[in-house]
């Protein structure tokens, strides 16, 4: 036991005799120094950290309040006081309304006005008038001297809107009288239009919704005095309007739009007709696919009874954020109402020259491609391309007339015609715009026309149906301004119309639209702005329509007012 004791002691202690064998030498070369020494920091301005000036304790000392009970008469029944003041911040608020009186040369008139009446958050009225027109000698066409033309436009109307929830109801009334005359050479010249119609609708306004609508109703009023065939003569036109729209996904949509049309006339020798239009279609819609695909069906009962369909097709696709392509392939029904034929041609003395109804213009394709696009900041362009059939397409003649109790003999009339036109066109359009300073726009489209169908009726011979339509249609348009009051502005329009073989060997080139026009607006005050147009700058001759020029140089000019 004792050795086994030993063998382990000495095992234990091997280690230390190791170190204590390898310990190298304290020299004088090689010596290791411990200093010791207490931490004592000193702080300098310790006193100063810690140590605060007294601070006194305040004494408020109370006085008595002294009441003046003296009665002093008062100097105004009954006595005012002085309000407390208080402000309510209230943001700047658009003018509500506007008036615009102005005056030309040819008894040029443009009085216009305006008001919208914000009774709360969810009921707004807005009433409009308008009187414009003019009173002048033109060129009498085709004749020596001048011609005593006038031609007013009158306008009223009152619009109202309530909104609910997810709908707005609206309700609107317009008035329209429109008094002007024929050339001397029509015995029956003063012509007088009026129209008037009525409108209550309702319509979805949250574009979240699975299902969105609308529905709305109109009647409309148009009353003809002094018509070449009757005395008097109105259209009463009945239109009722209904549509949905389905969310199938987010992207995807299904709707279907319903259009009735009725139309009856005061004289029976004018047939009335109903008219259904039905245009269903899908919808896909995303950030760069846009495709409509659907058609237009149109069932007439009555006068022209039939039934067309037409493709309501459309493509678009965008890329790189600010780059169009598209394509569509559309049509349609055209409805040739008193409304429609007074706008293209007030001035026709019979609107029904061969039937005694006028068929509707019926757009049986119109095809087009093109691209769109906004390379840089305040740069847009659109170039396109594409060919328009139209059947029945409203046009204006001339007919050798018999001498009648409204013409005198050989005079040439006014003659609307339905005919099977087509063109095909190419078009551009640019604008630039640079911080609000300067603005340029321009567009133009060339057409190539022609037109089948071309027809004599009874000894009258029709020529010259494509005469007024526009070969080429220009507009350009620069708009500066130098400083903050005054803007100018700078355009011209320009209408070339084809070169036309009629009967025979008779052959039409009308004079070109030609409108060299400048104005100018200057606010004198935030609310009170001068302007004054000039048009016709180069007093260029032509015709708005067969024997009807246009006036040579003119001008209006006047004040507009916000409030």
């Amino acid at each position: 036991m004792k050795k086994i004791l030993s063998i382990i002691g000495v095992v234990a202690l091997f280690p230390v005799g190791m170190i204590a064998q390898t310990q190298v030498t304290d020299t004088t070369l090689n010596r290791t120094v411990v200093v010791e020494q207490e931490y004592n920091p000193d702080i300098r301005d310790a006193v100063k950290v810690n140590v605060l000036p007294e601070v006194e304790t305040p004494v408020v000392v109370k006085e008595a309040v002294e009441y003046d009970h003296t009665l002093l008469p008062a100097t105004e029944i009954p006595a005012t006081a002085i309000p407390v003041y208080s402000r309510r911040e209230i943001p700047d608020k658009a003018p509500r309304g506007y008036a615009r009186l102005g005056y030309g040369n040819y008894g040029n008139l443009d009085v216009a006005g305006g008001y919208l009446f914000a009774l709360s958050r969810t009921d707004i009225i807005g009433v409009d008038l308008y009187l414009k027109g003019m009173n002048g000698k033109l060129d009498n066409i085709y004749q020596t001297g001048k011609w005593r033309s006038r031609y007013y436009r009158t306008h009223a109307g009152v619009n109202y809107t309530h909104g609910f929830d997810a709908a707005d109801l609206d309700i609107a009334a317009h008035f329209d009288l429109h008094n002007f005359n024929y050339h001397p050479q029509v015995i029956r010249d003063r012509q007088k239009f009026t129209a008037g119609d009525f409108h209550i609708g309702i319509h979805s306004t949250d574009r979240t919704a699975s299902l969105q609508y609308h529905l709305a109703g109109y009647y409309k009023l148009f009353g003809r005095k002094h018509f070449f065939t009757y005395d008097d003569v109105s259209e009463n036109y009945l239109n009722l309007q209904a549509g949905a729209l389905g969310r199938i996904s987010e992207e995807q949509h299904i709707a279907v739009d319903f259009t009735l049309d009725n139309l009856t006339y005061s004289q029976k020798e004018i047939q009335s007709q109903t008219i259904i239009h039905a245009n269903p279609y899908y919808l896909y819609d995303n950030d760069d696919w846009r495709i409509k695909l659907g058609a237009r069906v149109d069932y007439t009962f009555g006068f022209d009874k039939g039934i067309n369909a037409a493709p309501d097709i459309s493509l678009q696709y965008t890329f790189a954020d600010s780059y169009v392509l598209y394509a569509q392939a559309t049509g349609g029904m055209i409805l040739n109402d008193f409304r429609r034929l007074a706008e293209l041609q007030p001035y026709s003395n019979t609107w029904m020259p061969i039937s005694s109804s006028l068929h509707n213009s019926y757009e049986r394709l119109n095809a087009a491609v093109g691209f769109k696009a906004s390379p840089a900041v305040g740069l847009w362009f659109n170039l396109y391309g594409g060919y328009q059939n139209m059947k029945n397409d409203l046009g204006t003649t001339v007919v050798v007339a018999q001498a009648s109790q409204y013409y005198p003999a050989g005079f040439f009339d006014l003659i609307p015609l339905n005919v099977t036109t087509y063109n095909y066109y190419v078009g551009a359009e640019l604008r630039y715009d640079y911080k609000e300073q300067f603005t340029a726009t321009a567009s133009g489209v060339y057409r190539h026309w022609d037109a089948k169908e071309i027809v004599n009726y009874e000894g009258f011979d029709y020529l010259g149906l494509l005469a007024f339509k526009p070969a080429f249609e220009g507009n350009l348009r620069l708009d500066y301004r130098p400083i903050q009051p005054l803007k100018l502005h700078v355009g011209m329009h320009y209408i070339a119309r084809p070169s036309v073989q009629a009967v025979e060997s008779l052959r039409y080139k009308k004079a070109p639209v030609n409108n060299l026009y400048i104005g100018v607006d200057y606010n004198v005050f935030d609310a009170v702005t001068i302007y004054a147009q000039l048009n016709n700058l180069l007093n260029k001759k032509y015709e708005q329509d067969w024997y009807y020029a246009a006036e040579r140089f003119n001008f209006v000019g006047g004040l507009r007012f916000r409030f």
